[in-house]
């Protein structure tokens, strides 16, 4: 089965790199043949390794994963065709540096005006307002440790992202153990004050989910994947009381390399894909049953090196890895049966790219 909805897509890649180094790069990516094409790069960013779209893909928002008073967001003018101009910056914590360091994810809210950044270093979350320019942060402060000495001596916030339902934000601590979740007031923004906490196994580090888009009996699934220990958490969202209930593990990691990273559904929900580094690096590929959306093992596919970030393009056919220690972007053709993955040309040479992100 191969739908396409365009024959081509403004494919955008985030990498690691200082200002002085091109560090956003957009390309063409063909939907029939999966072929990349340069179309630009960008300087002048330092660390922009994750990027969001808002105002309608007018705006692309770029983290600087940056340590101390560098690190921020930026914010970009798009041209929709893969140029982009920066015309604003601001910190991610401007009165105390050190509560903003190293943010490595953003989402924008569903009404649009607001940004959220997981300060990994930091241990924090920023809360931005946009709009012609970016608003002092909200800046929120997490505490606790997990077991981990090294890896959880303190908070890790690694992702945020929103319900489907546009009511609830949830943001994932690695170094915590737990999923933190806030209910979105009238403007639009999370509140702080109304925090609840959902905690997860000690020492799995949890890091990024995904849900699926449909409500089904007042709640909607989604899954999440542990960092450390490896495993997919199913769990429950009920939209009527907010909470959020972990319910079943399924182990990613088959090389307990302690680096699981990213995690996707493919456009129809058939199938969940996981991202794996620092050993065993590559793809698992499990397969959700529609009955009760558990999920099984479906198959593995090794990439190249350190496998942060993937992205499956919107008509569900390709699935697009960022290698950072390959220094490259690897394209594998995607099978809406079985949900194997087959990769497609030779990898794109790109200097430590860290997150893909397509044109919708």
């Amino acid at each position: 089965m191969i739908i396409n909805f365009l024959l081509a897509l403004v494919m955008t890649v985030g990498s690691y790199g200082s200002k002085e180094e091109y560090t956003i790069h957009s390309y063409d990516f063909d939907t029939l043949t999966g072929k990349v094409t340069p179309l630009d790069s960008l300087s002048g960013v330092s660390n922009p390794s994750y990027l969001a779209f808002a105002n309608a893909g007018a705006t692309l928002l770029a983290v600087n994963e940056d340590e101390g008073s560098t690190a921020g967001l930026t914010k970009l003018r798009s041209d929709g065709k893969g140029h982009y101009t920066p015309v604003g910056y601001m910190a991610t914590s401007p009165g105390e540096p050190a509560l903003g360091g190293a943010p490595c994810h953003l989402a924008v809210t569903p009404d649009g005006r607001h940004a959220i950044t997981a300060n990994y270093l930091g241990g924090s979350i920023s809360v931005f307002e946009f709009d012609d320019d970016i608003s002092h942060p909200v800046v929120h402060p997490f505490e606790g440790a997990g077991p981990d000495k090294v890896r959880q001596a303190s908070p890790h916030p690694h992702f945020t992202t929103f319900t489907p339902d546009g009511r609830l934000m949830i943001v994932n601590d690695l170094g915590t153990d737990r999923i933190y979740t806030y209910p979105i007031d009238a403007d639009g923004a999370p509140m702080i004050g109304a925090r609840r906490d959902v905690y997860m196994l000690a020492g799995s580090g949890p890091r990024h989910s995904v849900f699926l888009p449909e409500e089904r009996d007042g709640h909607y699934i989604g899954y999440l994947i542990n960092e450390i220990d490896g495993h997919v958490v199913m769990f429950k969202y009920d939209a009527l009381t907010g909470l959020i209930v972990p319910m079943t593990r399924t182990l990613a990691d088959f090389a307990h390399g302690e680096g699981s990273a990213d995690i996707h559904l493919s456009p129809d929900g058939r199938y969940l894909y996981v991202s794996n580094r620092l050993k065993g690096d590559g793809i698992a590929v499990f397969s959700v049953n529609q009955s009760d959306f558990s999920i099984t093992p479906a198959g593995f596919t090794p990439t190249g090196t350190h496998p942060r970030n993937f992205a499956i393009t919107p008509d569900g056919n390709w699935l697009v890895v960022a290698c950072r220690d390959s220094n490259s972007i690897e394209v594998y053709r995607r099978d809406f049966e079985s949900g194997a993955l087959t990769r497609v040309g030779a990898p794109v040479w790109c200097n430590k790219p860290v997150c893909i992100l397509f044109n919708e």
